[in-house]
């Protein structure tokens, strides 16, 4: 379902303040194999919506993103695998949360393939390698994603994973800073100017 589509439901549904009409006919997209709905509707029940009368409830996200996720939505299964990661809604499992961010990164997902990188970068759900992430963060950069950019400057700045690399390590961090991460902006002026070495 486009983006559009989704607007249209919210439009149709807006200003409803008896039942929940709204949660009712997401509901129904979602069972119709509507993938994005599904893990919109996740999201407000993982965050709560009071626009549109919906409770946090973390059990509810995680039905709804793993309906979104098995329909393919990249997006679904990078916060299912958060949910997973942390023990919301479901016991912690970290092994199943790199599994959903590896799922999510195959659907070019750039913040699942980050997500994924930190979890090899640190060796938690799967065994530590360091040249993973890196390529995690690479992928995680490429697809847009803020961290992923500042993570592969910092390993190219400090040589973790792949060859140390001072004019990498900068137009990482310039990507990143391009993205609005002060960190990343900070370690840029202090590579370009000598005060990292």
């Amino acid at each position: 379902m486009k983006r559009s589509t989704l607007a249209a439901l919210f439009v149709l549904t807006s200003g409803i303040a008896f039942g929940n009409v709204f949660e009712d006919k997401a509901k129904e997209f979602c069972d119709k194999g509507e993938a994005e709905v599904c893990t919109d509707l996740g999201n407000y029940y993982r965050e709560g919506n009071s626009k549109y009368q919906i409770e946090k409830d973390a059990t509810k996200a995680v039905e709804m993103l793993t309906k979104g996720c098995d329909l393919s939505s990249a997006a679904g299964c990078n916060v299912l695998g958060y949910m997973h990661g942390n023990g919301l809604g479901v016991k912690k499992d970290l092994a199943k949360a790199a599994e959903l961010y590896q799922k999510a990164c195959d659907g070019r997902e750039a913040t699942g393939c980050f997500n994924l990188g930190v979890m090899y970068d640190n060796g938690q759900g799967v065994k530590k390698n360091v040249i993973k992430a890196v390529e995690l963060y690479q992928k995680a950069c490429t697809g847009g994603d803020d961290t992923g950019c500042f993570n592969l400057g910092m390993k190219y700045y400090k040589g973790d994973g792949v060859r140390k690399n001072n004019a990498e390590a900068l137009k990482s961090f310039s990507k990143a800073c391009n993205m609005k991460v002060q960190d990343a902006c900070d370690a840029y002026a202090n590579l370009k100017s000598g005060k990292l070495k």
